[in-house]
């Protein structure tokens, strides 16, 4: 499955860094910065804000790629034992695997809807937004949990 999720992040981190070469740099061309909760950009701004975008979401995808491939970099909350370790880090990993494909994928979808949003109209940003939000959420909580369970179960040993 992280396999999966991170050619989709290279997907993801390649779609937004494209969709800055659709985007009008003319002088007086304003793009939308900001979505309503119904979707309609309610807030203008420059259009370089889609480079800026794309230039966080490659950082974001080297960073957490660099934690990937050594966990014991990770600052883990609670004192981490020897004999749980390697569960430890499987678990930080997953986490931010995850956390890492949903980011960027709001990160794509916002630089996409900048790139391709024609004036005043609605997009999918209002509805996606939430929906993301409420997945990385969810991952944290499951994380936190199954962290938990590893403590307890080297607690009692």
């Amino acid at each position: 499955m992280f396999k999966i999720l991170n050619l989709l992040s290279i997907i993801f981190c390649c779609t937004c860094a494209v969709s800055t070469f659709f985007i009008d740099y003319s002088n007086q061309h304003l793009v939308p910065t900001h979505f309503n909760v119904l979707g309609k950009p309610d807030s203008w701004g420059s259009p370089y804000i889609c480079i800026i975008i794309a230039l966080i979401a490659i950082a974001l995808y080297l960073v957490i790629s660099y934690l990937c491939k050594h966990p014991e970099k990770m600052n883990y909350p609670f004192k981490v034992s020897a004999k749980f370790r390697n569960e430890n880090m499987r678990i930080g990993i997953g986490l931010v695997v995850i956390i890492r494909f949903l980011v960027l994928l709001l990160l794509t979808n916002f630089n996409i809807t900048i790139a391709f949003c024609p004036e005043q109209h609605y997009t999918t940003i209002g509805l996606f937004m939430p929906i993301v939000t409420l997945c990385i959420l969810t991952t944290i909580c499951i994380s936190i949990y199954l962290f938990y369970k590893v403590w307890r179960k080297d607690k009692k040993q």
